[in-house]
């Protein structure tokens, strides 16, 4: 099933209606003094960015971010309708929000939800993608019918980086195809230009090389990440990049996008040795 997230105002009956439903079911589950969702009004807060997932004109679900400062995010008013429940519809709006998280420079993202067998679901999803469990967090305060958790967002795994990257710029239009924006864009940018981190950017171009890319996407892989690290740590990384050029012909096509730029001699020469075409 094909679905799509989009921003929300919280003007819609669809919407009003489903988070009235989250506001039932938690007040179900919980006693009042530990339901922690929000209400429409409170939704509607600057520090607070709301989206939807739809299927066509159904609403399948929603979620939020709320900012607690410069640096530290909260997920809130995660829910999937009955309906869609079991067909990922969690899983993309969750993703949505730690790629919206690490876009804005967090660098913890926390959330809290309910600890007894009703929460089952949620906890697991949010274990599932590398949610750890911690103290209170925030106004938050310690609470039988509470867990709280948070996400480290300032070392993604290489299949986080990769995902990210490849996502963001399949999704660029021709008028931005050359502006490296993104959170991925960026993490790659600071490990060669900032941490001197150039293993990270070595364990991407690794990974992402062999994803299904199409033309617009490999040869922005060969003159961005592949070039850089060339420029900035080639004589570190040549026999690597040699080596890997003559046992794999998609790597060595890969390297018919990348161009001198700011190279020591001895890179390019052996770049240029070692691939059997340029394009």
């Amino acid at each position: 099933m094909n679905f799509e997230i989009k921003t929300d105002d919280l003007s819609g009956a669809a919407v009003a209606e489903l988070l009235a439903e989250h506001l039932d079911e938690m007040h179900e589950h919980s006693p009042p003094e530990s339901v922690h969702a929000l209400d429409l009004d409170e939704l509607r807060k600057a520090d607070i960015a709301f989206w939807c997932v739809w299927s066509g004109d159904e609403l399948v679900g929603c979620g939020a971010l709320k900012e607690l400062d410069t640096e530290h995010g909260e997920i809130k008013s995660m829910r999937t309708a009955y309906a869609f429940r079991g067909q990922g519809a969690g899983k993309l709006m969750l993703r949505h929000i730690i790629d919206e998280a690490r876009s804005r420079r967090y660098k913890r993202l926390s959330l809290e939800t309910g600890s007894t067998a009703a929460f089952d679901p949620a906890r697991r999803l949010y274990e599932s993608h590398g949610f750890e469990y911690c103290g209170p967090f925030a106004d938050y305060i310690l609470d039988p019918n509470s867990v709280f958790m948070r996400f480290d967002l300032t070392n993604p795994s290489t299949v986080e980086l990769v995902d990210a990257w490849v996502k963001d710029w399949q999704t660029k239009n021709d008028s931005d195809k050359n502006c490296a924006s993104g959170w991925a864009n960026e993490f790659l940018f600071d490990c060669l230009n900032m941490k001197n981190k150039p293993e990270r950017v070595w364990e991407f171009i690794l990974e992402v090389y062999k994803r299904e890319l199409d033309e617009r996407v490999t040869s922005v892989l060969a003159a961005g990440p592949v070039e850089d690290l060339l420029v900035h740590f080639g004589p570190q990384y040549i026999d690597r990049v040699e080596t890997l050029a003559k046992e794999d012909p998609n790597f060595n096509y890969l390297l018919g996008g990348v161009w001198k730029n700011a190279m020591t001699d001895d890179v390019w020469n052996l770049v240029q040795s070692v691939r059997k075409e340029v394009w």
